[in-house]
């Protein structure tokens, strides 16, 4: 990522803004998230945020934009992990309040016709096909719905 940020610099000068928007989603009951799948979701927005704090420490940047999301607030069924990583986003951009960079959490809802959220939408409105239902053996669980 050093690299990264030296060939931009190299091409364009001194960074003044960076944002962050990577996110993965991985819907499912709490029972059946295996650590390796939480990790997954956190890996983009916690340690993606992390390599960005080792990268522009405060003062470095001019603004730092992190997306977060709506999740937080509506925390929707299945997506423990998204929300917890969401969280992380909006504790440490408040944690980086009063400092000479100006850092930002934006909790982003769904967007219109694009995005995650937008795609989870159409498979459930029946825009998209559902996905297929499959026999599960976990405590209280009788069946998980496969995604594609």
């Amino acid at each position: 990522m050093r690299a990264a940020v030296a060939l931009a610099e190299g091409r364009w000068g001194p960074l003044r803004a960076v944002i962050h928007a990577a996110g993965v989603v991985d819907d499912g009951p709490l029972l059946t998230k295996t650590p390796a799948a939480v990790e997954e979701v956190f890996a983009p927005k916690l340690h993606g945020t992390q390599v960005l704090e080792h990268l522009f420490p405060d003062g470095t940047l001019e603004l730092m934009v992190v997306f977060s999301s709506t999740s937080t607030i509506t925390g929707p069924a299945g997506q423990i992990d998204y929300v917890a990583a969401n969280e992380y986003l909006n504790a440490w951009a408040m944690a980086r309040q009063g400092g000479r960079t100006r850092v930002l959490a934006l909790n982003w809802g769904i967007w219109s016709g694009v995005g995650m959220a937008a795609e989870a939408l159409a498979e459930r409105s029946g825009a998209r096909p559902p996905a297929p239902r499959l026999p599960i053996a976990e405590p209280v669980l009788a069946e998980v719905v496969g995604f594609a």
